[in-house]
């Protein structure tokens, strides 16, 4: 029988069903593993505010994009820890709901845990929005009839969230080298599609000119 929606039984169905994914690290099983991941670095500051020049960018530029320059990038020491610090909350999240009974779970123990979910969420968003600039300054090099800049701008940050999902920290790499790979084969694959369908466009449209003119030429004789 459904849960009624609403009651306890429905949110703790909801609550159990939502997937908690997270880069594992051998960091987390430490004794430290929470200091690690709630010590942010000395120079670290939020929010990401612009510091030195403004924007970079060439030329006129929409609102939108002359306001990613507002926020600054983040340092090799604060990216390390932002990305421990998500995965970190994300993977106590998961344990704690691991160790809850899924029939007799309370609120207050399921809040404790969405909540652990909702900062490590806050922490994601820092992370892009330093980051958008990123796909700005690649989505530049991919415009073409076929692509255009607003378009590729919002694929990038579709493949910009899954780069910051996926992005193995513990390995000691910028994000930004692993990103711009994620993103550009991305658009690499966006290129090709649409190269794809602008053809077959072309074609069609070279053949419906060609039918127009013939049945021209046979109404003439």
């Amino acid at each position: 029988k459904p849960a009624r929606p609403g009651s306890l039984a429905a949110i703790r169905e909801a609550f159990f069903e939502r997937p908690i994914d997270y880069i594992p690290c051998r960091e987390f099983l430490k004794k430290d593993a929470e200091k690690l991941a709630s010590t942010p670095p000395a120079d670290a500051v939020v929010p990401l505010e612009q510091v030195g020049e403004k924007s970079v960018a060439d030329g006129p530029i929409a609102p939108y994009i002359a306001r990613l320059y507002d926020a600054r990038l983040l340092t090799k020491d604060e990216e390390q820890f932002y990305f421990r610090r998500m995965n970190w909350l994300k993977f106590k999240a998961a344990t704690a709901r691991g160790k809850l009974d899924t029939r007799r779970a309370t609120r207050k123990q399921m809040q404790k845990i969405e909540a652990l979910i909702d900062e490590a969420d806050a922490v994601k968003q820092l992370i892009i929005t330093a980051n958008l600039r990123l796909v700005v300054s690649i989505a530049k090099k991919f415009v073409s009839a076929e692509l255009l800049f607003e378009d590729l701008v919002s694929e990038g940050n579709l493949a910009l969230m899954r780069s910051v999902e996926k992005f193995n920290f513990a390995l000691g790499n910028r994000f930004s080298t692993y990103a711009t790979y994620a993103i550009q084969r991305h658009f690499y694959r966006l290129s090709q599609r649409s190269r794809k369908q602008w053809n077959r466009f072309v074609s069609d449209d070279n053949a419906l000119h060609a039918l127009a003119a013939s049945e021209r030429n046979t109404d003439m004789c």
